[in-house]
């Protein structure tokens, strides 16, 4: 017989969820521990083969099978399975006939329940107290609902706390910066709200859309539509308010009379007024008094002396007009001018101011209204110097406020700031002559006046155009010119005459002219000239260096070595301030290269027993030529006894003997 099998677990079919115990127990009748198992869960004992089993199950959703398998030792063999139902989904509520938040305007019937695979119970309050799915509220007020479930298998439901409100009453509109038919004269902030929390309100101005708390400021007519429902959908009545902004003052006019104008006799003075308004609102009133007196438009006004106007107006939305005054006057009297600075006729020269200066008086009562003056026709401003040469016009014309016109007055007067210009020919300032000069001078004068005057000294002593001046050494030639205007100006020319060129003297320490030199030597020199000597250069040979410290002193180095052999003539030239020169010369002879001598007599190596010796051969010298010849004869022993003889060479030879 097979062994059977007992369960401790739900029954076969049961709702499970979350994590439950199976505990099976293997019996039999013959095997006191027949091995059971719970197929594919793991023994929670760890002991696979004895007559227990138990498995803790974790659950999901859906059928869950379970077998248990029970075998004697035998291997009789008994299976049996249980099916359980888990559950672990949380039932979902669901509530109708209102939502969470919402606003409704009429009665409302609330329903609930839940949805889940094993729908359990669900419950509900309403404000606290417990209501049936289907109840119908009415009263208007902020309800809360409150909704809780639970299913078959004990799962919970997340709990539903909602609120909703019930408003059967009809809001209002409220608006507040504008009135209907009124006018503003300054910008409006427009603000509009509904009674009601929440609702939508929503404005129209002139047709386009509103927005409340904006500010309106441009000036014309308008008008305001506002409309407005709440939150449960119920329309406010609406609101249309028609204002005006009006922020343009009205504006005077005023004819008749000017401004600071003065009338003569003879002239109607009728001051008119009137007044406008383009802002839209209107004239609200205009009003005028002339000195102080209530007056009305376009009454004659009479009497000499000044009047005032003045004009006020204001318009329907209380902006004022700018207040318009007015001045004017009667006068009959002309105005009298003065000048002074100018004389009429007058000339004017280097050094003086000329800026004549004019004014005017008025004893009408209205006062100068213009004094001008033009100066050779143009505009001229009192005091203003004047410095064009020539002839000038001053006119000055005055008026005064009522129109009377001065007496003009004219002044002639001419400026000469030109000095004259002199010339001068015949010398050169600075400049050093050979022979005699013979200065000229003469003047010319542009500035309009004329010559007055044009005179000279020749070294402080007067001097006349063109005279021949001999004397030696420096002069200075003054001319003075003067014009008619009083202009003078001077011109100065110093020069000099000098008919004498310079004296160049050599040093003692330069070598004389004609002498020879196989070294360097000096050629030193001094250039003196009463009046001063401009330059002293060696002009023969170039290229030499000039160490003398000063102008009138030479000091030249003579090199044979850089030279070479030749018959040198130097050249210095001196020149003074006149331009006259002087030029002298010296030669010298450069030779470096020593003379060629030859013996003749005895011939070289001889032996020779006559006496006395006759001795003879020959030198040349092709430069400085041979100036003398000293023949030595050695004594018996070389170096004693030694004959010297010193030959004197004579002029053109090339032959020596002696004996």
């Amino acid at each position: 017989m097979p062994p059977w099998i007992t369960w401790t677990a739900p029954a076969d079919g049961a709702l499970v969820r979350g994590t439950f115990e199976v505990t099976v127990v293997g019996h039999d009748l013959l095997d006191d521990s027949p091995r059971t198992l719970l197929q594919g869960l793991v023994d929670t004992d760890g002991d696979t083969t004895d007559a227990h089993a138990t498995a803790t199950i974790v659950t999901g959703n859906g059928p869950l099978p379970v077998t248990a398998v029970a075998t004697d030792s035998s291997d009789n063999a008994t299976t049996e399975v249980r099916t359980f139902i888990a559950d672990n989904l949380a039932p979902v509520l669901q509530v109708t006939g209102v939502v969470n938040g919402g606003i409704y305007a009429d009665n409302q019937v609330v329903t609930f329940g839940q949805q889940d695979l094993h729908p359990g119970t669900t419950t509900a309050t309403l404000d606290g107290g417990a209501i049936p799915s289907g109840t119908l509220v009415t009263s208007e007020a902020v309800h809360t609902l409150v909704v809780n479930g639970t299913d078959q298998a004990g799962n919970v439901a997340t709990p539903l706390s909602w609120t909703f409100t019930i408003d059967k009453t009809s809001p209002t509109i409220t608006v507040t910066g504008v009135t209907s038919g009124s006018y503003y004269n300054t910008n409006r902030t427009i603000s509009f709200a509904l009674s009601e929390a929440g609702g939508t309100v929503a404005a129209t101005l002139n047709g386009n859309p509103f927005s409340s708390g904006s500010v309106v400021s441009t000036q014309v007519a308008y008008t305001l539509v506002v409309t407005g429902t709440d939150l449960a959908g119920t329309p406010a009545p609406t609101v249309t308010i028609a204002f005006g902004i009006d922020k343009t003052a009205p504006t005077i006019s005023i004819g008749g009379i000017v401004n600071g104008t003065w009338y003569g006799i003879g002239v109607l003075v009728a001051p008119g007024y009137s007044a406008t308004d383009t802002g839209g609102s209107g004239i609200a009133s205009v009003t005028a008094t002339v000195d102080g007196v209530a007056f009305s438009s376009g009454n004659p006004v009479t009497g000499p002396g000044m009047h005032t106007l003045v004009v006020n107006a204001i318009d329907n939305a209380g902006n004022p007009a700018v207040t318009q005054t007015r001045t004017f006057g009667i006068d009959t009297i002309a105005p009298v001018i003065s000048v002074s600075g100018v004389a009429s006729g007058a000339w004017y020269g280097i050094g003086v101011t000329v800026a004549p200066i004019f004014s005017a008086t008025d004893s009408g009562g209205s006062g100068l209204a213009t004094v001008t003056a033009t100066l050779d026709n143009v505009a001229y401003a009192s005091g203003t110097p004047v410095s064009g040469q020539g002839l000038h016009t001053l006119v000055v014309n005055a008026t005064d406020h009522a129109g009377n016109a001065a007496a003009t007055q004219t002044r002639t007067f001419g400026i000469d700031t030109t000095a004259p210009v002199i010339s001068i020919g015949g010398v050169v300032n600075g400049t050093w002559y050979p022979n005699a000069v013979a200065p000229t001078f003469s003047a010319t004068d542009s500035g309009g006046s004329g010559l007055a005057s044009v005179t000279a000294t020749r070294d402080g002593l007067a001097y006349t155009s063109g005279t021949s001046i001999t004397l030696q050494g420096a002069h200075t030639l003054v001319v003075t010119a003067t014009d008619v205007a009083g202009n003078t100006v001077s011109q100065t020319r110093t020069f000099g005459i000098d008919t004498s060129g310079p004296v160049i003297s050599f040093d003692v320490t330069t070598p004389p002219s004609g002498s020879a030199h196989n070294a360097d030597f000096h050629v030193k020199a001094t250039a003196t000239d009463n009046f001063g000597v401009v330059s002293f250069t060696m002009t023969q040979p170039t290229g030499l260096t000039d160490e003398a410290p000063s102008v009138g002193q030479l000091d030249v180095v003579v090199s044979p070595l850089a030279l070479g052999d030749q018959t040198l003539t130097v050249s210095l030239r001196a020149v003074d301030q006149a331009g006259n020169p002087t030029v002298v010369t010296r030669t010298f002879v450069l030779d470096r290269t020593k003379p060629t001598v030859s013996i003749g007599a005895p011939a070289n190596a001889a032996w020779v027993i006559s006496s006395p010796l006759a001795l003879s051969g020959a030198a040349t010298d092709a430069t400085s030529g041979v100036d003398r010849i000293e023949v030595v004869v050695d004594g018996p022993t070389p170096g004693t006894n030694d004959s010297v003889l010193t030959l004197n060479w004579p002029a053109g030879g090339q032959a020596w003997a002696t004996t």
